[in-house]
């Protein structure tokens, strides 16, 4: 707001109004259409990985709110406010554990997806021998990463040195990881289908 309050200020309402109109409105129609599927996209990623779930949100409202996680993260560092999603899963009554996992899972596929395609540039531009060296660093990486959240002792460390009072707000949050992977292994292809073609279209 105050952006768009201080350009207004500095190039003056009547300015921007005939500049608008100059544009074609069908670029304009399909600026909009292009910004709008790529929230929807997600969302209906993200909507596959939550069916199981009693608490079930339309499509529509993940649309709005991954619309106001992009815009969160475009004022705070590292895409850490990628993590507002979780506030606002458990503001649908869903625990913060259970959403943290949701939230873990999309992403662990996300990346799944994003090394795919890297794997694929790596070998168009660099050597056979490069490509393979990177691949296998991020994969021993990944797969560490995935067994501390998975390793009880890390877990047990993690609760008790770094979440401590809090560790309670996150029960349930190995459990729905492991379920998924046991009960709904239909799901999650789903979400990785979605986000597949997320990535092709933008």
């Amino acid at each position: 707001v105050l952006l768009i309050g201080f350009l207004i200020y500095k190039v003056g309402i009547k300015e921007i109004y005939e500049t608008i109109l100059t544009a074609n409105p069908i670029y304009i129609v399909l600026v909009l259409f292009v910004f709008f599927i790529s929230f929807i996209l997600p969302a209906i990623a993200l909507f596959f990985i939550l069916y199981p779930l009693d608490h079930k949100i339309s499509i529509l409202k993940l649309t709005w709110f991954n619309i106001l996680t992009y815009a969160i993260s475009r004022f705070v560092p590292g895409r850490i406010g990628d993590l507002s999603m979780v506030n606002f899963l458990k503001k649908e009554k869903i625990h913060m554990g259970k959403a943290s996992a949701i939230f873990l899972i999309d992403k662990v596929i996300m990346f799944f997806i994003h090394f795919m395609f890297g794997v694929i540039g790596l070998f168009i531009f660099f050597s056979a021998k490069i490509a393979l060296q990177v691949a296998l660093i991020i994969i021993v990486m990944a797969i560490i990463g995935l067994g501390l959240v998975l390793w009880n002792k890390s877990r047990s460390f993690i609760k008790r040195y770094i979440l401590k009072k809090h560790a309670e707000k996150f029960t349930g949050f190995y459990k729905t990881i492991i379920e998924y992977m046991k009960k709904h292994k239909k799901f999650l292809f789903l979400n990785f289908i979605s986000n597949i073609v997320k990535n092709l279209s933008f």
